[in-house]
């Protein structure tokens, strides 16, 4: 979502699946489709390069910040004028896109180098490239924008970095069977919830004593995207292979509920 939430940015892909028909005839299949939040309906399609995976709205809403798996870069796309103002190239596979509180630096995980690059805004330059625990999926921030947190899928970890230094802090181990992909910061930056993938889990992190508190058993088949509501009471989980949303009480992390959607869903986003 856009900050006004007025529009929804959606990652399209050309890539094919096997048995699956991903496209219309009159839509472009490659870019970032902006849909109108009130019409549900696609407006555009924005630019981007080869394999759009993930990315990131600049604090503004004027920018997007796009990973590009399969060539190994980000693009930023001005929005108003569609137009892709530079390409810069980060580690092999990028696919998490985080922007830090106040836009100065992004922070893009790459899955196949272990690694997560920081890139200026402003500059378009890589300012730092942070080795990280294996496969790291996603990227999130503490509010104060001194600690980062990567999800690393093969290693069952999140790998903690001084994001203020730009150097690995640690990592904290998941319980076993996790294959961690998403995460939300509580608003406070108190809690990291962790969504782990085939293990159809959800965890918990204290983050100042950087341990797992507590885990959610059998909240769905592939736990992919997580978002938590501005209120920070609930959280949102997309299960891939459930065809399912489920809603968890954020405190407790108990399942309260679970909403059909359609198949495969992958990410959640949470409007203000």
């Amino acid at each position: 979502l856009d900050p006004a939430g007025d529009r929804i940015f959606v990652a399209i892909s050309a890539k094919p699946v096997p048995g699956q028909r991903r496209f219309t005839e009159d839509q472009p299949p490659e870019g970032i489709a902006v849909v109108d939040a009130a019409k549900r309906a696609v407006v555009t399609v924005l630019p981007a390069g080869e394999d759009p995976e993930s990315f990131a709205v600049l604090p503004d809403g004027k920018t997007l910040v796009v990973s590009n798996e399969d060539s190994a870069s980000v693009t930023f796309v001005e929005v108003a004028s569609a137009r892709d103002v530079a390409t810069v190239e980060v580690g092999r596979e990028p696919e998490g896109v985080t922007a830090a509180p106040g836009g100065e630096v992004i922070a893009i995980a790459s899955e196949r180098d272990a690694r997560v690059d920081f890139v200026e805004p402003s500059t378009h330059k890589v300012v730092a490239s942070v080795p990280t625990c294996g496969r790291p999926r996603m990227v999130a921030f503490t509010p104060d924008g001194a600690l980062a947190f990567a999800s690393c899928e093969e290693a069952g970890q999140v790998q903690v970095i001084d994001a203020r230094a730009r150097r690995p802090a640690g990592a904290i181990t998941l319980p076993a069977e996790s294959r961690p992909m998403g995460l939300a910061m509580s608003l406070d930056g108190s809690r990291l919830y962790v969504s782990n993938g085939r293990a159809g889990t959800v965890s918990a992190i204290d983050v100042a004593s950087r341990k797992v508190v507590a885990t959610a058993e059998h909240v769905g088949t592939r736990c992919w995207g997580i978002a938590l509501t501005p209120d920070g009471r609930k959280l949102y989980v997309a299960n891939g292979q459930s065809n399912d949303v489920a809603v968890l009480d954020a405190p407790s992390l108990a399942v309260v509920k679970r909403i059909r959607v359609g198949s495969l869903p992958w990410g959640v986003a949470v409007s203000r």
